[in-house]
């Protein structure tokens, strides 16, 4: 039987949000300084300049090569920072070159940062394995937590938060983000959803019952007696495709955010395995708060 979390309390000192200039950074902006405005935070806005873009360079033009990279990515971050969504945040902005995900990692690091926000393009395939993910190396590997912010979530900011999903497995690393939702909804007089998905099985329909019952009993167990949601919980327990079934509640329910425990990746293996977590980042309907196991 799973054991109920103790709820903390949620200070977000300074953000870290990526940027690299897109259109969809325009979201992840917006979402980053909802939260900072919402928490009273410094917000570190940071672009990094891959350096493997210079390796087809010439070595006789690669000095022009960098001057007009950094000219455009100065010109670039001005240009962002003077967004309106940016109003009445502190910032501080910060370019780097090198390794994307290596570099935000070192950063957050380096700033203490409370949390990491970054957006995800949802590749999938072939162009996945090819150009990897940089979210999915960064909410692997980051000792913060990181909210993710999909293509869905457009440009609303999602604060304050009305709707928390919070999927478990039961496991370990899922059950090490319980802390954060129930804090999270009882810092904003949010609606909670605990939601467990078995994966498909081949029981009759009462073992299905008797199943459903049993995980049922699990989630009830995991609220804390204190410092919990304010308002009656809502328990789901799904049978099926894991992220497909995650999402789907999300989508069904209106969620704001969904609050994810994940397991740890070496930097060689992070980007590389298609699971559950990648998926529901690249197909939610709001962003994902991971939390690292």
């Amino acid at each position: 039987m799973a054991k109920a979390a103790v709820s903390p309390k949620i200070v977000l000192r300074e953000i870290l949000c990526a940027t690299d200039f897109s259109a969809h950074s325009v979201s992840v902006l917006a979402h980053a300084a909802a939260i900072a405005r919402r928490y009273r935070s410094k917000l570190y806005v940071a672009h990094v300049i891959p350096t493997d873009i210079y390796r087809s360079v010439p070595a006789d033009v690669m000095p022009e090569a960098l001057k007009q990279t950094r000219g455009y990515a100065q010109d670039a971050m001005r240009n962002q920072l003077s967004l309106d969504t940016l109003n009445h945040v502190p910032i501080k902005a910060v370019i780097r070159e090198g390794a994307v995900a290596l570099e935000l990692l070192k950063l957050a690091d380096e700033l203490k940062a409370a949390v990491l926000v970054i957006g995800t393009r949802a590749h999938h395939g072939l162009e996945r394995l090819l150009e990897g993910s940089v979210a999915e190396q960064v909410f692997r590997q980051a000792f913060c937590p990181v909210i993710v912010v999909p293509p869905a979530a457009g440009e609303q900011s999602g604060i304050p938060i009305h709707t928390v999903l919070f999927p478990t497995s039961f496991s370990q690393n899922s059950l090490r983000a319980a802390p954060y939702a129930f804090s999270l909804t009882r810092r904003h007089r949010a609606r909670l959803i605990l939601l467990h998905v078995s994966p498909e099985r081949t029981s009759s329909s009462e073992d299905l019952v008797r199943l459903r019952a049993a995980d049922e009993e699990q989630l009830r167990a995991l609220l804390p007696a204190k410092g919990g949601p304010t308002d009656e919980a809502l328990f789901y327990v799904e049978f099926g495709p894991v992220a497909e079934r995650i999402v789907r509640v999300a989508v069904e329910n209106n969620a704001d955010l969904i609050v994810l425990g994940i397991g740890t990746a070496v930097a060689s293996a992070a980007h590389l395995a298609e699971g559950d977590a990648y998926k529901i980042v690249g197909a939610a309907p709001c962003p994902v708060l991971t939390i690292r196991g």
